[in-house]
Parts: C-alpha cells; structure tokens; sequence
C-alpha cells in the first residue's frame, strides 16, 4: 500500500480535529477567551436606540422607577412588563435591555455595591435580565443570581458581563432563560457520575 503524502495526512488531521472540535458544544478554550473578553468591559451607559418611541421610553422609566422606588405587587408587575416588552419578537425588543444595563452603571455611581442599597438594586436588575436572557447561566455557568451575601466581586463581575454582552450585541443570540427546576435536573441526569441514590 502507498503511503499517503505528507500533505494529505496533513489535511485529513485537520479535518478530524476541526470536525470534531465543531462537535463540542462550549469548547472550553472558548469560553475561557470570552469570558476573560466580558471582564474587561467597561461599565458604561447606552444611549436609547433610535427605534425606541418616547411612549415606550416612559413605560420603561415608570417601570424601573416603580421596582425601585413603590415596591409591592406595583414593583412585580412592572417587573413583568418590562421582561413582556423585551421578549417581543420584533427588532424593538432590545429597546429594554440597554435601559436595564444602563441602570445598573447609575447604581453602582449612586450606591455603589459594598451596601445593601447598592447591591440590593443589582439583584433586581441582574435578576430581570436572567428572565430575559439565560446567557450568565448557559454561557458563563453563573447559575445562581446574585444575593445580599454576595462578594461586590461578584457584583461587579456579572454586571461587566451584562455590559459585554450588550455592547457586543450578544442578546441577539437570545440563549434560552434558565429554569433550575427543569435544567438542573437535566444536568443532574446527564452527569454519569452522579450517584442515582442521592
């Protein structure tokens, strides 16, 4: 049997590896090259895009200021609202989502995050953004939210990846909002190494 050129042993190399690095679905290098990209962005804030109506800029403004400063059932249903208007499937959609990453540079310029105040407005924020978009989860396997324990560490680092991902233009991705009833379970279930009898 001939012994296959160099160059051809070459190519099918190439081929195996690429077909099956193709394969995985979060290459771990990968992850590791964006996420250390998220942690160098900046905290900054974003102008309204031009397709933004001044109707729906006052709903959106009513509705952060009602979560933050009315609170109670008025607080969850503007809650509601904004993550309605940011899951429309037309191009304004995205009309939420800045306004929310932008608020959280105000907060943080405001309150900071060391304190409660500051920090407790992040969860809020973080927490709506999560019901939007699974991507701190799926992408970063950030799969808890942050909480009044949490380091300001922490605090700063999801809110550098939620800039990143918005001034990336990432949330056109749209990544599957995460629900750890269904999809630690569905971990769980794919781990072989996890013991069934606990």
């Amino acid at each position: 049997m001939r012994t296959p050129p160099l160059l051809l042993v070459l190519v099918l190399c190439a081929l195996c590896f690429g077909g099956c690095h193709g394969r995985l679905k979060n290459p771990t290098s990968s992850i590791g090259r964006t996420n250390a990209e998220a942690q160098k962005a900046a905290i900054e804030t974003y102008p309204w895009p031009d397709y933004v109506t001044g109707e729906d800029r006052v709903r959106i403004e009513d509705a952060i200021s009602t979560i933050f400063d009315v609170g109670g059932r008025d607080a969850v249903d503007s809650e509601l609202l904004l993550v309605e208007m940011a899951r429309e499937a037309d191009a304004s959609a995205f009309r939420v989502v800045g306004r929310l990453v932008s608020e959280m540079k105000t907060v943080i310029d405001t309150h900071g995050v060391e304190e409660y105040e500051g920090k407790s407005r992040i969860m809020v924020l973080d927490r709506i953004l999560r019901k939007i978009d699974g991507m701190q989860e799926r992408r970063f396997g950030e799969e808890y939210g942050l909480d009044i324990d949490s380091p300001s560490s922490r605090a700063f680092r999801l809110v550098r990846t939620w800039n990143w991902w918005y001034r990336e233009g990432r949330f056109i991705q749209r990544f599957k909002p995460w629900d750890p009833r269904v999809d630690l379970r569905d971990d769980e279930e794919d781990d072989p190494d996890l013991d069934p009898g606990h």
